[in-house]
């Protein structure tokens, strides 16, 4: 008879590599599972030491840890990806799946992206369970045959199925144990969404509705805490207390919570085409000739830039003073009175219109061609033309409006000249030629027919009519600066696009070298770094350079470089402008040193070419290191707290006396009318001095009545303001009303200033949710 121990030692070796394998799989997972598995943590004393990315109730959550679930998490999509085939070709047109899928975990090269993805469904997973939500194995094999569509896969089916899907790599039951974590997480997301509300109700709609569209004024006294003087000192206890609170946290703009982890930093370096430095270089080596030359030119061309509307009150004291003759007139008149020519205009400007004479026109105009510069012109209505001639003996018609005439508003703003600083009226509107007193009349009716009566002069300008007549060349001397700007633009730009082109080309043999260099191993001998003069490099070509030092987003944001905004399509394919320091640090960890990119600044039209010279990650400081900006963070608060005390005595002052702010305290200032949203800006309102104006300001200063004095802190913590509203408000009823009736009613949907607020409120109430969640669960972040 065999040994029964014969089978065994003749497959030892097989044996022996798969107990190995196996024993790797319950490795690779184990120690997540036993964090969330109730066993209190597992045994970490044989696991590599590394860089610990965040700790979660104390316990290290290191790289290799997170390494280990990114693992899992992808051999576990495998299995599902095959698990939905096989249903497909089992199934057919009759497929379809009973359950949410597992959600992928996105980030591409992004590390630190994936990891907080990683943290992010470990901590969830801990908190359902905390929560008493339980995934036994039972009910993992129910969701796999909901998600199958109820496909009916046997055990072994299920095995066949992962490994095909993962080569043998890894055993189903592996995959099985990840799942109920990836389970537990995805609960615990369902749990955490039910509370928000995605859609907000008619009443809440209104109150949105109110914050982008009601308007209000206030006087406000700023209480400025750099003003005051604060004698108390810290003791080290307390210091040290706020570190550890903000030990793990990034500094908070709001100063609200202590923050002094040290965040990504980068030092920048750039060359900058300057517009429109570029522009007055060309422009100044133009002479009068030239742009005399070009302006002609373009008055002959009627171009919008040179030419203007003629004001209507000029055009009626015309109609007054050379009445349009009646049809039977005309076909009676032979000849109109002559008149002496009138004094030329200057050189540039318009010609002056002067009234006619009272007397009706009888006598027939002379056959010849008026001289140059008698003034006569020709007046056109609806159905016919005729000719006017001035009188030099008559006073000129005066060019602006008279208070007393009624002008449509639109009009007026067409009207109106240009300055030297401002573009021309109307730069699209190519107005037609303009007549001139040469011009053939049309052949006059033989008959006269029967004259429909003449529309009453209402004032306004016969848009349908022909306005040949009511355009006219601005002086030079106004538009001069516009036709320079034209004459060099073209050439400036072609100029610029060259020096930016032969700059990129000799910069990035230098980019490429230095780039070598930083990534050749430590033990190589490297040599020195190469070098290049910047500053020369960039003057040979027009541009200049400038370099920035290590910064962080926020001191990025406030350099030229980084205030540039460029458009970015999201999701909704709606154009969002984001700034370029914020596009940097999205792409933090892509980005690579000494790799030239270009960028344009549609606000200036600058050109720029930069690179990254140096990154430097995120970490976490020592007490010691942070000292100093604890103590300043402790000093704030105190200041904020004595400057609201301040503030609070002022605004109970002017409460119980029932007086204006500005009677008792002349120092105070009006706000000018503002919203509490600004649709335009996207945006908070702009109340008129008010520094940084925030949530926090704008909760505060719309819950208060019209005479009714209130603090309000400013959106960095700097300023308290005493407030007091001196508009009129409105009833959340009378708003609502309005907002029923006039948006909603007629359009059967939420206005778009609304729908960007409850988009807002949303991601601003998920950042609220999660902050807090972080911490009850202990969470803080090392680095990221």
């Amino acid at each position: 008879m065999a040994s029964p121990t014969r089978w065994f030692r003749k497959n030892s070796k097989i044996l022996l590599v798969f107990l190995t394998i196996f024993a790797m799989a319950i490795f690779v997972v184990g120690d997540s599972l036993n964090r969330f598995g109730g066993s209190g943590g597992g045994d970490t004393t044989n696991r590599p030491k590394n860089e610990t990315i965040a700790t979660l109730a104390k316990a290290e959550l290191t790289q290799m840890e997170l390494g280990r679930f990114q693992e899992g998490h992808f051999q576990t999509q495998r299995f599902l990806e095959g698990l939905v085939d096989a249903a497909i070709a089992k199934k057919k047109d009759d497929f379809r799946p009973l359950a949410q899928a597992i959600q992928p975990i996105q980030g591409g090269n992004s590390q630190a992206y994936i990891n907080e993805q990683i943290i992010d469904r470990l901590v969830l997973a801990k908190r359902a369970e905390k929560e008493g939500v339980v995934y036994s194995n039972a009910m993992v094999d129910d969701y796999l045959d909901l998600l199958s569509g109820q496909s009916g896969f046997s055990p072994s089916e299920l095995a066949a199925i992962n490994r095909k899907a993962n080569q043998s790599r890894v055993q189903l039951e592996t995959i099985r144990r990840h799942l109920r974590i990836e389970l537990l997480a995805q609960q615990m997301r369902m749990f955490s969404y039910a509370g928000y509300q995605l859609a907000s109700n008619p009443t809440e709609s209104a109150e949105l509705y109110r914050q982008s569209m009601e308007l209000i004024e206030c006087e406000v006294l700023p209480v400025d805490t750099s003003q005051l003087t604060l004698d108390e000192k810290p003791s080290v206890a307390e210091l040290k207390k706020i570190f550890d609170e903000g030990k793990f946290d990034y500094p908070d703009p709001s100063g609200k919570r202590p923050g002094f982890k040290k965040s990504n930093q980068v030092a920048v370096s750039y060359v900058v085409s300057d517009f429109e430095t570029a522009m007055q270089n060309e422009m100044n080596k133009l002479t009068d000739e030239q742009v005399q030359t070009e302006y002609n030119s373009l008055v002959d061309k009627k171009d919008s830039m040179v030419m203007e509307l003629i004001p209507k009150e000029e055009i009626k004291a015309d109609d007054k003073t050379d009445p349009a003759p009646t049809l039977e007139a005309e076909g009676n008149a032979t000849e109109a009175p002559k008149t002496n020519p009138p004094t030329p205009a200057a050189e540039g400007s318009a010609p002056t219109a002067t009234p006619a004479s009272d007397k009706p026109a009888t006598d027939k105009p002379a056959a010849d061609k008026p001289e140059a510069g008698d003034g006569s012109s020709i007046k056109k209505d609806r159905d016919f033309q005729f000719v006017s001639f001035q009188e030099d003996d008559k006073k000129d018609v005066p060019t602006t409006s008279d208070s007393s005439t009624p002008v449509i508003q639109e009009n007026k703003l067409a009207q109106e000249a240009p300055s030297a600083t401002s573009p021309p009226a109307n730069p699209e509107q190519k107005p037609e030629a303009s007549t001139a007193s040469d011009k053939p009349l049309p052949a006059q009716p033989s008959a006269t027919p029967a004259a429909d009566p003449k529309p009453q002069d209402n004032g306004s300008i016969d848009l349908m009519g022909d306005d040949s007549e009511k355009k006219r060349p601005i002086p030079l001397e106004k538009v001069k600066e516009f036709v320079k700007r034209q004459m060099v633009i073209k050439n400036v730009k072609e100029q610029i696009q060259t020096s930016i082109k032969a700059f990129q080309e000799e910069i990035d043999g230098f980019l490429l070298d230095r780039s070598s260099w930083d990534l050749a191993p430590e033990e190589e001998n490297k040599g020195p770094a190469p070098t290049i003069d910047l500053k020369a490099l960039a003057k040979k070509h027009g541009l200049e350079s400038k370099e920035i030092e290590l910064m962080d987003i926020a001191s990025l944001g406030e350099t030229e470089l980084g205030k540039i905004r460029l458009p970015v399509i999201g999701r909704d394919r709606q154009i969002n402008y984001v700034t370029l320091a914020q596009n940097i640090f999205d792409s933090f960890d892509e980005l690579r040193t000494f790799d030239a990119k270009t960028s344009f600044d549609q606000a200036t039209s600058n050109n720029y070419v930069f690179w990254l010279t140096e990154k430097e990650d995120s970490k976490i400081v020592e007490f010691e290191n942070a000292r100093e900006s604890v103590e300043k963070f402790w000093k704030q608060k105190k200041l904020v707290e004595m400057a609201t005390k301040k503030a609070q005595s002022i605004a109970d002052e002017v409460n119980s006396k029932k007086k204006p702010l500005s009677e008792l305290y002349k120092e105070a200032t009006k706000t000018g009318e503002f919203s509490w949203y600004s649709p335009m800006r996207g945006g908070f309102g702009e109340p008129a001095g008010v520094k940084n104006p925030g949530a926090e300001f704008m909760q505060s200063t719309f819950a208060l009545q019209q005479n009714q004095a209130g603090i309000a802190v400013n959106g960095v913590r700097d300023i308290v303001y005493v407030v007091q509203v001196i508009s009129p408000r409105k009833g959340i009823a009378e708003v609502g009303t309005e907002f029923v009736e006039s948006k909603l009613l007629p359009t059967k949907k939420l206005p778009r200033e609304v729908m960007e607020l409850m988009g807002q409120n949303f991601t601003e109430s998920n950042y609220d949710w999660n902050q807090e969640f972080h911490d009850e669960m202990g969470l803080k972040f090392h680095g990221r």
